[in-house]
């Protein structure tokens, strides 16, 4: 018998289905994953960062008696960045000036609005209910 239209090459709508049905499952194991690490990614860079304003604030407080207020004083002793496109940071005053809390703002994503806080002591807090981040 003569073929009209050469050899079958390529896949049937069957196997095509299967391969769709394939990708979808693996999507579905693995995005979350995906974001998860990211989030973790984004939180790190927070943690660094608040960090870096709590070793600034150490620094100036050898040379000052209370805390400093004023964020823009404050990186000159060590850069930090108080907008990195993920985080807002700002340093939240006490009245006496013997302690400071730095706050980590979540400006987009999933988590928009989490805060992350640390103090002089180095002691991390979270938005409740939560104890880390992501949470």
């Amino acid at each position: 018998m003569i073929e009209l239209f050469g050899s079958k090459k390529g896949f049937n709508l069957i196997e095509l289905m299967i391969v769709c049905v394939i990708i979808a499952v693996l999507v579905t194991i693995f995005a979350p994953l995906y974001t998860r690490s990211y989030e973790q990614s984004i939180g790190s860079k927070a943690y660094e960062n608040l960090n870096l304003i709590r070793s600034a604030q150490g620094v100036y407080r050898t040379d000052a008696p209370i805390y400093c207020n004023d964020v823009p004083l404050l990186q000159t002793f060590t850069p930090f960045s108080t907008d990195d496109g993920d985080w807002t940071y700002i340093l939240v005053p006490t009245p006496s000036g013997t302690a400071f809390t730095a706050r980590a703002i979540r400006k987009s994503g999933e988590f928009t609005g989490f805060i992350i806080d640390i103090d002089q002591k180095g002691e991390v807090a979270y938005t409740s209910p939560f104890t880390k981040y992501p949470p």
